[in-house]
């Protein structure tokens, strides 16, 4: 039993330690267009590239939880999270 709690505990440290969260984007991106303005839209558009492969992968339209913090970057948990589509279009709508 006390193995089982030590899995457990790791599994949690490495879900807050490492990986990126797609959400994020949102604020990252509005506030990368307050900065730099319209010359930063090329930037952010070549920052989205990665998020249309990940969309025709697994769940088609939808994108994962979170992402390895070193490449490749592959997806891990849930495999769709309405928070990180929903920041996605948002960031989408933005541009």
């Amino acid at each position: 039993m006390d193995i089982l709690l030590l899995i457990w505990g790791m599994k949690e440290n490495a879900y807050y330690q490492g990986p990126a969260r797609p959400w994020l984007m949102g604020a990252y991106a509005e506030a990368y267009l307050k900065i730099f303005g319209l010359s930063g839209v090329s930037f952010l558009e070549r920052m989205l590239i990665g998020y249309e492969e990940e969309m025709s992968n697994n769940c088609i339209g939808t994108i994962s939880e979170l992402f390895d913090g070193n490449p490749p970057y592959m997806g891990r948990g849930a495999i769709s999270f309405a928070v990180n589509v929903g920041e996605i279009l948002r960031v989408l709508s933005l541009l």
